[in-house]
């Protein structure tokens, strides 16, 4: 048992014994490599995802956490390499699935939770990143969805096929890969691991609108959605799988740096396992990875009163969330920030 707190908020967690869910049938045992764009060294750690599902009376008297284990068993006979186990093997900490069958860790759960007390439920799970990325575990979750609403066989079969982004014989790195340079950290940062605040922040039409003002004049007419992928052309995901083995399968650069994965269109949202879409879905906090605090998330959410725009959660230290909090306010509820009487449109950095 378990006691959880947040802000204004204590409730008990009572988790039952962990149990191992394996496949409904018996699969193939082999060995699978992961791509080498996959293993790398920024992609081998745990993704949290958390979906939220409202009481749905068409499916009342039916248990959601057995509906949902005998899906996954079903489903995982398609998405075997799941029910595996991640191995560094061969040269290079060469990562591969061994197909074992053993299953997917899987722990019930009951909380008193009074915003739960009308029949909602929680599934929540955890992937380490290089098996997946975030389409490919909508479409499993998709998968199990299709399944627990009664569906004999599942819609989009999964394809392994890994070795289409592996490097090639002999390797030669022919981009500019500056997410993967090598930066000195000239300042010293030291990323406080003890103290490190989570908070999430909600970004709707009047919160942009007001964040636009701080764009230069003759762009803010223009400036709507940006999108840093026009440069990744199939040469240049080649050259990075060969850079990836060339150079040992480095972590991205997080000096001066800050990564966003946009999932607004991944469909998290959309994964019904009988009780209808989820009223929120995606990753369960930002600052995973890792290094923490360099990651976060563009989430697709709509808010108590009925506006639609964008979660992102945030993990920063303690005292650098504090000074943020302040001049995000600043932007989003003046005309501009000031600073030291001057008008300002940065935000200074507390690190």
């Amino acid at each position: 048992m378990a006691v959880s707190s947040t802000a204004g908020l204590v409730f008990t967690v009572r988790r039952k014994t962990p149990e191992l869910v394996a496949p409904a049938r018996s699969t193939p045992h082999e060995y699978k490599p992961l791509s080498d764009i996959d293993d790398q060294e920024g992609l081998r750690f745990q993704i949290p995802v958390i979906q939220f599902y409202r009481k749905d009376g068409a499916m009342e008297g039916r248990d959601p956490v057995k509906v949902i284990r005998e899906a996954v068993a079903k489903t995982l006979v398609w998405y075997y390499p799941f029910a595996g186990r991640l191995r560094e093997l061969g040269a290079g900490r060469k990562l591969m699935v061994h197909c074992t069958g053993e299953g997917v860790l899987f722990i019930e759960a009951d909380a008193d939770v009074t915003r739960l007390g009308c029949g909602g439920f929680i599934v929540a799970l955890r992937l380490n990143h290089t098996m997946s990325d975030a389409p490919g575990l909508v479409q499993f979750m998709e998968a199990v969805g299709e399944v627990a609403r009664g569906a004999d066989s599942i819609s989009v079969q999964p394809v392994w096929q890994r070795e289409l982004l592996s490097a090639r014989n002999p390797q030669h790195v022919t981009c500019t890969h500056h997410e993967y340079a090598e930066v000195p950290d000239t300042k010293g940062t030291i990323i406080p691991l003890d103290d490190m605040a989570h908070r999430s922040f909600f970004f709707g039409h009047k919160e942009v609108s007001a964040l636009r003002k701080f764009v230069p004049p003759h762009l803010q007419d223009k400036c709507s959605t940006f999108e840093a992928k026009a440069d990744v052309t199939e040469e240049y995901m080649r050259s990075l799988a060969d850079l990836m083995v060339i150079r040992g399968r480095p972590h991205f650069t997080v000096v001066r740096g800050y990564l966003v994965s946009d999932v607004t269109r991944a469909g998290f949202r959309d994964v019904d396992f009988g009780w209808g879409k989820a009223a929120y879905g995606g990753p369960a906090k930002g600052g995973v990875g890792a290094i923490p605090g360099v990651a976060s998330f563009y989430i697709p959410f709509t808010n108590k009163n009925g506006e639609t725009g964008i979660v992102v959660p945030f993990c920063l230290p303690g005292p650098a969330m504090d000074r943020f909090m302040i001049q995000l306010d600043s932007m989003l509820n003046s005309e501009k920030p000031t600073k030291n009487g001057k008008t300002s449109t940065f935000i200074a950095s507390a690190m």
